[in-house]
């Protein structure tokens, strides 16, 4: 047992020490981590999206729509769809970039925020892209000061 003690011991104080990055580099990190949670698809939202895709017409007809099969089908504007297709696509790009930065290449993520902000002005994901532009900006900040 007291082996075992002084094995562990000494692979403890041994050890060569590891400098922890600060307190702030370490939010902002874990806030990356965080936003890229949020930008990933649950695992039951694509079947969530296509049961709503289709609804059937349950409503109660009046005589003045004789003329509409009440029995047909009704079909969700496919400019939902579309709009849709296009929000997960802007997820991804957002978040290959937000994995630019978490993989420590902060000109290329930058960048990429850039890009997602030029190429999508409209999208209701511009603001996340500005905060983690922001955020980039912060987290290269440190990384500057320890270099000289």
């Amino acid at each position: 047992m007291t082996r075992i003690a002084l094995i562990v011991a000494a692979f403890i104080f041994c050890a060569p020490l590891r400098a922890e990055e600060p307190k702030a580099v370490s939010a902002l990190r874990s806030w990356f981590k965080h936003l890229k949670e949020g930008l990933s698809e649950s695992s039951v939202s694509e079947h969530y999206q296509r049961r709503t895709s289709l609804a059937a017409v349950a409503a109660v007809r009046g005589s003045e729509q004789d003329a509409v099969d009440p029995k047909a089908p009704v079909f969700l504007s496919s400019e939902r769809m579309r709009r849709s297709k296009q929000l997960r696509a802007e997820r991804a790009e957002l978040s290959s970039a937000v994995d630019l930065i978490l993989a420590g290449k902060l000109q290329e993520g930058e960048a990429g925020l850039d890009a997602f902000a030029k190429a999508h002005p409209k999208s209701p994901l511009l603001a996340d892209a500005r905060q983690a532009r922001e955020k980039a900006q912060e987290l290269e900040a440190p990384a500057a000061e320890k270099k000289p």
